[in-house]
């Protein structure tokens, strides 16, 4: 009875149908990670070939370098520890669910180990997340090409303001910035913050999506009141499914109006070390992992040459450093890889900052030229600084304001 209600009221306060109708299952917290587990079913510690066996890693203590280019450019930014197979894995993630929806099953699976007072607000939770997947673009992003990175988890963070911020005001059907915005303060506490620090990197961002999106939502409720217009959780969804943020850029700064711009740069294999490196790999950092490699990288920004801690959870870059676009190419030959970071920045002052961060930070060079700097990261070989200031005069970007005008500039370009 308590899931049926739950359905009509998210149907009530959204004023968005099911269409189909999902059902419920019901389990505890050791059942979901059982499942999550044998869904990932991840290799045994040192085994990387997943094979049962640490025969293939050199050291058979399980501390082999990650293979693929994802945990290469997350370990050579220096953002996760040289060795931990769980910092990117979305397992890592689900298993802290409260809830789940299969969008091929039509399930809404439910963990139990809920608050009794918070089990119908974080059903609803769970149940708005389904509606989202069946009528809204988030969490459905289908992109092979890694230029959509930033854009998924901007949709992360939209998709949980709307979520999140109905849990807190559940069953209410509106929505008050003044009353909620210090329940979204106190959400670090609420949801474990900072000691996620210690989480997996995936998983931190995650809940910063949580805190961020949230706050993304309540500057969406203002507009709304300064407008006249409701400020609902039907008004909040229609305005983010309307114009959602494109860029985790605009999920930290919703007071910005400039679109963030699609960063183009040559294939670098022919000039990096031998030239027997390939490009296997292109993403697009965003907002919040640059601001994630800056503390990693800057000693300058705190008293006794100690990175400087973020200044609040899910926030961004300092206020000094305003991102424009960029792109991440990953080389590798089997063996060595090749890191390279194209940025471009709003101003050529913050280019020259970010230029100046990268100049403290080991094994990178980095090479600027007006607003745009580019940065070879190894971690096993580099370019010459000669060849990326010749790559970088060719370097172009252009502005999209959505992610269907985002794919149509990378199929023009890179097709």
């Amino acid at each position: 009875m308590a899931f049926a209600r739950a359905l009509a009221r998210v149907e009530e306060l959204t004023g968005r149908a099911f269409d189909p109708r999902p059902t419920l299952v019901v389990r505890t917290r050791e059942e979901w990670v059982a499942q999550v587990r044998s869904w990932h079913a991840p290799p045994v510690d040192g085994d990387e070939d997943g094979d049962g066996s640490d025969e293939d890693d050199e050291s058979g203590d399980g501390e082999a370098a990650p293979s693929d280019p994802y945990g290469v450019l997350f370990v050579t930014l220096g953002i996760v520890p040289a060795r931990d197979a769980e910092q990117r894995s979305m397992a890592a993630v689900m298993e802290h669910n409260q809830g789940y929806y299969d969008r091929d099953a039509h399930e809404v699976t439910f963990i139990t180990d809920a608050p009794r007072a918070r089990r119908d607000a974080a059903l609803g939770h769970a149940l708005i997340h389904a509606l989202q997947t069946q009528t809204a673009p988030f969490y459905v992003v289908e992109d092979d090409t890694g230029r959509a990175d930033d854009v998924r988890w901007a949709y992360v963070a939209a998709a949980e303001a709307e979520g999140v911020l109905a849990d807190l005001a559940w069953p209410a059907a509106t929505l008050d910035p003044a009353t909620l915005a210090p329940e979204v303060e106190r959400l670090p506490v609420r949801l474990g913050l900072p000691a996620i620090e210690a989480e997996p990197y995936a998983l931190r961002w995650t809940y910063w999506s949580y805190v961020a999106g949230c706050r993304l939502g309540l500057a969406r409720l203002r507009a709304l009141a300064d407008a006249g217009e409701a400020t609902t959780i039907a008004t909040l969804g229609a305005s983010l499914r309307k114009r959602p943020p494109v860029s985790t850029e605009q999920v930290h700064h919703p007071e910005r109006g400039d679109a963030p711009r699609a960063v183009f740069a040559p294939d670098l294999a022919a000039v990096i070390d031998d030239g027997t490196l390939t490009l296997v790999m292109r993403s697009v950092l965003g907002e919040w992992t640059l601001a994630d490699w800056v503390r990693a990288v800057d000693a300058t920004a705190a008293p006794g040459g100690e990175p400087a801690a973020p200044e609040r959870l899910g926030g961004g870059l300092p206020d000094d450093l305003r991102w424009g676009g960029d792109l991440v190419q990953a080389y590798h030959d089997g063996e060595r890889w090749a890191v390279i970071v194209w940025t471009e920045w709003d101003d050529e002052a913050s280019a020259r900052r970010f230029e100046a961060i990268l100049g403290g930070a080991d094994a990178v060079r980095g090479v600027r030229s007006g607003r745009r700097v580019v940065a070879s990261c190894g971690p096993d070989v580099h370019p010459s600084r000669e060849a990326l200031a010749a790559a970088l005069a060719s370097v172009e970007s252009v502005p999209f304001a959505s992610l269907t005008e985002l794919e149509r500039i990378v199929a023009d370009r890179e097709d």
